[in-house]
C-alpha cells in the first residue's frame, strides 16, 4: 500500500475518534438514578407513591455532566425515600416541551403527579436537598 494512503487512513481515524470522544453520550446512569422517556414517564414519575426527582438533560451537555455525580450521590442518600430519574430531552422532546424546559439541567420535583419544585442549572447537592426537604418533609 502507498505510504501516504496508510498516513491519510490513520489520520482520519484519529480524527473520528477524537470527535466521537468529545460527543460521545456518556453512557447509563450510575448510583440509583433510572432512565425515563416519553413511554414510561407517566408510570415512572406522575404515579409514583414517592417523590420523584427527574433530571433533564442531554448527554452532549457539559453541565449536566457535571452536576450527574449530585444527582447520583443524593439518589444514594435518599434511596427508597425519592426516585431519581434522568430524561434525555433530545431523545423525548415532548416531556421536556410539556414541562416548558428552556434550559439544561433543569431538575423538578414531583410529587403525587404535580410538580412540586424546579431547580435550573448545575445546582449544588444541598439546593437539592434543601427543596426536597421543603416540599416532602417526610424525607430526611
Amino acid at each position: 500500500m502507498n505510504r501516504g494512503f496508510l498516513k491519510g487512513l490513520i489520520l482520519i481515524a484519529g480524527v473520528l475518534a477524537v470527535i466521537y470522544l468529545m460527543n460521545r453520550p456518556d453512557g447509563p446512569p450510575g448510583g440509583k438514578v433510572g432512565v425515563v422517556g416519553e413511554a414510561d414517564f407517566a408510570a415512572k414519575v406522575l404515579n409514583s407513591p414517592i417523590p420523584v426527582y427527574v433530571d433533564f438533560r442531554s448527554p452532549f451537555c457539559s453541565a449536566c455532566r457535571s452536576f450527574r455525580p449530585k444527582f447520583e450521590a443524593l439518589s444514594e442518600e435518599l434511596d427508597g425515600k425519592a426516585a431519581f430519574f434522568e430524561l434525555d430531552i433530545n431523545a423525548s422532546p415532548a416531556v421536556a416541551d410539556r414541562y416548558g424546559i428552556q434550559s439544561i439541567p433543569t431538575t423538578i420535583l414531583f410529587m403525587n403527579g404535580t410538580v412540586n419544585g424546579v431547580l435550573s442549572g448545575n445546582v449544588s447537592r444541598n439546593e437539592l436537598l434543601s427543596l426536597i426537604r421543603r416540599k416532602a418533609p417526610g424525607v430526611n
